[in-house]
């Protein structure tokens, strides 16, 4: 279930005060132009950060809907800003949620961190027609669960993916079998998918109709479909993959 966060950043030494940041002062497009401290990096790190981040933008819109573009790969989800803590968050429609702290903005520039030496410079630039095109969210009947209901061991015995053909769903699924989700009374949880062995807590979203899974500070929302004794059928985030998992492998 670890994921990797998408890294991203911002500018120069700044002189706007990030106490007096708002929502409007981040809200805008923006594009990658620099590694933030860059003196501190050796000329090849530098470099291989440079290229690798070189086509980055990230649009913030006032609807608090976000689009980023990463490295051939797009993103769109919703996004919030706590002023208090300085943390930006964007949970994508795909169900992740990555969180970053604003070091400073300007009406030009945003400098984005994720810790200690991973902060980058943005630069405001103007949107395109595309931009304010958004993809369209799945809003699927959803059902409330109840802890005893969900904590059980529950195996992966079918996963759908859309736009794939009847074989390619197959091989997906085969791809994933055996792997489960243990779900504990007590809101810990382990999962074992492609060998891998993940513990995390689990806890219910609104009107238990979901499921937050986390791990160290990395989420994952899943919305239920529909729970029984035997299945338990969740979408991933807004999207239309749909897991079903079965109590027997």
């Amino acid at each position: 279930m670890k994921r990797t966060i998408i890294l991203l950043s911002v500018l120069l030494p700044i002189t706007f005060s990030v106490k007096s940041q708002t929502d409007d002062s981040i809200t805008g497009k923006w594009k990658f132009k620099d590694i933030y401290s860059a003196e501190k990096l050796d000329s090849g790190s530098l470099a291989m950060l440079r290229q690798m981040f070189a086509d980055v933008t990230i649009y913030l819109k006032p609807n608090n809907h976000y689009k980023l573009f990463i490295m051939v790969k797009e993103e769109e989800g919703s996004w919030t800003f706590n002023d208090s803590s300085k943390k930006l968050t964007m949970t994508a429609n795909k169900g992740t949620e990555s969180e970053m702290e604003i070091i400073s903005v300007t009406n030009k520039t945003l400098v984005l961190s994720l810790g200690k030496d991973k902060s980058f410079i943005l630069e405001k630039t103007p949107p395109d027609e595309d931009d304010d095109i958004e993809e369209a969210i799945n809003k699927p009947v959803l059902v409330s669960a109840t802890a005893k209901q969900i904590s059980k061991k529950w195996f992966i015995c079918k996963r759908e993916v859309p736009n794939r053909t009847a074989e390619q769903s197959k091989m997906v699924t085969d791809l994933v079998s055996g792997a489960y989700f243990d779900f504990k009374e007590n809101n810990s949880y382990r999962s074992e998918i492609f060998k891998i062995k993940t513990d995390g807590k689990w806890q219910f979203g609104e009107e238990n109709k979901s499921l937050i899974l986390t791990v160290e500070n990395d989420k994952l929302f899943w919305q239920i479909r529909s729970v029984g004794e035997n299945e338990l059928v969740l979408i991933r985030g807004n999207t239309e993959e749909v897991w079903t998992l079965c109590t027997k492998h």
